[in-house]
């Protein structure tokens, strides 16, 4: 009895190589993982794409860059925010589209019901998503989980338009927020980038270990995690 409570005190052994902790290694670890990921497209995700995953790590090893510059780079990032909400602003005529074709013999009041759950608010006589950055952050979440929600997800501006554009206007914001001075939002949204790359990576892990039991330590070499680099 007592040797087998001493058994199962032992700590158990990782066998599996470890992500990096420093931020620098991390992001090229997490870049050189998610290039491969492009390479061997038959890897899939269930809750994220490759290209979603770069997009992060692209986002991620900006921050920790430091390229802020003397904010030369301010102008931009102004246009390129500007040209992406014009592109929000035109697309919701798309999803009161979809709703309309989905409700409208119910009637209007009906119709309109529904689109907060995209993250639309009444401004005036017309439903809007909210302008300022923190509340269009906001209303680009409830706006996914709306179109998942009620099956628009195949559509032209289903899910895949819409997490792309979620990603790009987060990258936008926090870069633009950077070059402002806006410290603590930089270091608080790195840290979360960092964990959901984290979370992919491991996913990754666990999927070429699944795929490849007998040599999968050769393909974790082979998708950049080769722990005596780190």
């Amino acid at each position: 009895m007592e040797e087998n409570q001493k058994e199962e005190g032992k700590a158990k052994p990782n066998a599996k190589p470890n992500i990096p902790a420093g931020d620098m290694d991390f992001g090229t670890v997490a870049n050189d993982a998610i290039a491969m990921w492009k390479i061997e497209p038959w890897l899939t995700l269930q809750y994220t794409t490759q290209a979603i995953a770069q997009q992060k790590v692209d986002l991620f090893n900006t921050i920790i860059g430091n390229r802020r510059g003397d904010g030369g780079g301010r102008p931009q990032y102004t246009m390129a925010l500007e040209s992406i909400n014009k592109e929000i602003d035109g697309a919701i005529k798309y999803i009161k589209g979809y709703i309309q074709e989905k409700h409208g013999e119910k009637g209007k009041e009906v119709v309109q019901s529904y689109y907060p759950a995209f993250g639309m608010v009444k401004k005036n006589d017309t439903f809007i998503i909210p302008g300022d950055a923190s509340n269009r952050k906001i209303a680009l979440d409830l706006m996914i989980a709306g179109i998942q929600t009620n099956q628009f997800e195949t559509r032209k501006y289903g899910l895949t338009y819409w997490e792309d554009i979620k990603v790009k206007y987060d990258a936008l914001v926090l870069n633009s927020r950077a070059l402002d001075g806006s410290i603590s939002d930089k270091v608080g949204d790195k840290n979360v980038l960092k964990q959901e790359i984290k979370e992919v990576l491991g996913s990754i892990i666990n999927v070429l270990e699944g795929n490849f039991p007998k040599t999968y330590h050769k393909q974790l070499r082979k998708w950049g995690f080769q722990k005596e680099k780190y």
